[in-house]
């Protein structure tokens, strides 16, 4: 079973060659083990996957020690297998026919799923939707009205607190000798430590208040005072970069595509 999964494997590598060529590597026997008979087409696998060359790209020299490398390996092989329990060679074979079907599958994509070009629309909308990755983003006036809790008693007060949607009545608790806090400043979507902030603002409209969040036992609300966009760096300057961000995506959705062909190709019985 394993040597008739190697030669499928075997087959596979040698993809280039016409079936004539190939019947006639399996044909042409070099060597005989045990029983096993080793063929042309053993030694232009094993020169391809452990020297990287063509079996007939070496020299004389080259060949006879490949021949002896391929004769060793068979020998290893054939004891191992004298040595394992049915249950360790069940095991082997199943994972001999899960690389073949690995195998199978890759040169399956290699045929069917090609990769369309990323599109200069696709650019175009991918730099419009993101423009917080090119320099763009916005920068938010805001007031942050804070009030920490460290306990329950704590909680009752911060809620309470916070339930105004006004301005000047922040700004009154915030003056009086509590644990409140109201802080005007810029915070920008560029920042990351000014994402949570950059969140509740833009949940909101301009001269509005945000609803309360708690993070980590403070209760924060924010007031949008307003917010300016900011310029993104010019489009057909990230064009490639942007280019190159898409281009697995493409190939994902050809790997995609294939996948629902064939399992359009062929008949699937759910059991």
């Amino acid at each position: 079973m394993v040597k008739q999964l190697l030669t499928a494997v075997v087959a596979l590598s040698l993809l280039a060659c016409s079936n004539d060529e190939i019947t006639q590597l399996q044909d042409n026997a070099v060597a005989e083990v045990q029983g096993e008979v080793l063929t042309q087409i053993d030694l232009q696998v094993a020169a391809k996957r452990s020297l990287g060359r063509s079996y007939d790209a070496l020299d004389e020299q080259g060949k006879e020690n490949l021949l002896n490398s391929v004769i060793s390996a068979e020998a290893m092989a054939i004891l191992a297998k004298a040595e394992m329990t049915k249950q360790e060679y069940d095991e082997k074979v199943s994972q001999s026919q899960a690389y073949l079907k690995e195998l199978l599958v890759r040169q399956y994509l290699k045929n069917n799923a090609t990769p369309q070009p990323v599109s200069q629309q696709q650019v175009s909308q991918y730099y419009q939707t993101h423009p917080e990755e090119f320099g763009g983003g916005s920068v938010y006036d805001v007031s942050v009205f804070t009030c920490i809790a460290n306990n329950v008693k704590d909680n009752a007060l911060c809620s309470k607190a916070m339930v105004s949607d006004q301005l000047d009545v922040w700004q009154r608790q915030a003056n009086s000798p509590q644990q409140f806090k109201l802080v005007r400043r810029n915070v920008s979507s560029l920042i990351e430590s000014d994402l949570v902030l950059v969140t509740l603002a833009k949940g909101v409209a301009p001269q509005s208040a945000s609803p309360v969040k708690v993070i980590d036992g403070n209760f924060i609300r924010i007031f949008n005072h307003s917010h300016k966009p900011l310029a993104p760096v010019p489009l057909i300057s990230v064009s490639n970069e942007i280019r190159e961000r898409l281009a697995p995506l493409q190939l994902k959705r050809a790997i995609k595509d294939a996948a629902e062909n064939a399992r359009n190709s062929v008949e699937i019985k759910r059991l």
